[in-house]
This record gives C-alpha cells, structure tokens and sequence, in this order.
C-alpha cells in the first residue's frame, strides 16, 4: 500500500491539482486544497496503513481527527471519486493495456500487481 500511496501522490495528485488549477483560473477562481498541504501529507504518509482505514472505510484517519468539528451528515458521507471518466473508450484503452501487460510476463509492474488478479473479470469469474 506504501508503494501504491507513493504513486497516486507522485503521479495521480499531481494530475488532479494541475487540472483544478486550470479550471479554477479558466474562470478565474481561486480554489484552495487543504487536505493538500505538504506538512499534513506527509504526517499521513508516514502513518501505519492499518491506523488509516481500521473501520474499513476510506479516509478513516482524516474523519476521526475531524470528527468533533464536522457535521454527522459530512463524517458519514461516502468518498465521491473525482474525476470520473464516463468514456467507454477509456476503459477499453485500460483493457487492452492490460491484456499486452499480461502478455509479457516478466514486466516489473507485477512487482506491483499481481497477474492473476488483472486476468480475474471484475464479478471474480477467470477469463
């Protein structure tokens, strides 16, 4: 999960601040990310995983620090991913990276990921 979490926040965070800074200036907003600071990131980071989701939920950690301060419905609201790609071909274009992924069995990304759960359809059925 370290590695994972060293990625998203390398790879995807970035990708997600650039186009919030881009929409917000288009219309010229200034938008802050709190949750963003670098001091509070790297706090989380270097926390257990287990300490960061040990009810199962995602952002465990985050509400129970914030539980006092925020509103029940805010606390129990449930993550909404952003930004969600509604485009069919996206997802082919992941699956078919994925099948040439599979093709090459000694592809340092299974360090990472683990062939036979990419080669599992999402209901649990192998292809």
């Amino acid at each position: 999960m370290r590695r994972i979490s060293h990625l998203h926040l390398t790879r995807f965070v970035r990708v997600l601040l650039d186009r919030k800074d881009r929409a917000s200036m288009a219309v010229g907003l200034e938008v802050r990310v709190p949750f963003c600071d670098h001091r509070l990131v790297e706090y989380v980071y270097n926390t257990p995983w287990a300490l960061k989701s040990y009810d199962g939920r995602e952002k465990t950690l985050l509400r129970e620090a914030t539980a006092d301060v925020l509103p029940r419905s805010v606390y129990d609201r449930v993550k909404s991913p952003y930004p969600s790609t509604q485009d069919p071909k996206y997802a082919a274009a992941l699956q078919d990276q994925a099948r040439d992924l599979l093709a090459r069995t000694g592809h340092p990304v299974f360090d990472l990921v683990d062939p036979d759960r990419l080669r599992r359809p999402r209901n649990g059925r192998r292809r």
